[in-house]
């Protein structure tokens, strides 16, 4: 994995010679459909216990809209996939190079069809 990480005076991350894009990017793949699981859909102890009911109302629905539309969160791992993987300086161009790209409409068609060959 790897071998070395930034430290204070600004070095860069060293992968070790084993590695290889394709280990990384499924690696990164869950890493980033974890962060988006913790981002998108659980509060913490301190936003559970400081929610009114209307909030945990909306909590509910917004959950149920995201289980139901698998595209979002394939959308937004794959973003983070990418981000995580390519490490832009300029996080809002890459945003929106990502969700502007034309192909990203196909690319998330394919992925649920295959998802639902999974399944």
């Amino acid at each position: 994995m790897l071998s070395g990480g930034k430290d204070g005076a600004g070095s860069q991350e060293v992968l070790s010679e084993g590695d290889n894009r394709s280990s990384r990017a499924k690696t990164s793949a869950a890493e980033s459909m974890r962060v988006c699981k913790e981002l998108i859909i659980q509060p913490s102890f301190l936003q559970v216990a400081s929610t009114s009911d209307g909030e945990i109302q909306t909590r509910i629905t917004n959950e149920k809209y995201l289980r139901t539309h698998k595209e979002v969160e394939l959308l937004i791992s794959g973003f983070f996939r990418e981000m995580f993987l390519k490490r832009p300086d300029n996080i809002q161009e890459f945003a929106a190079d990502y969700f502007t790209d034309p192909r990203l409409p196909n690319k998330i068609h394919m992925q649920l069809i295959k998802e639902k060959k999974v399944a």
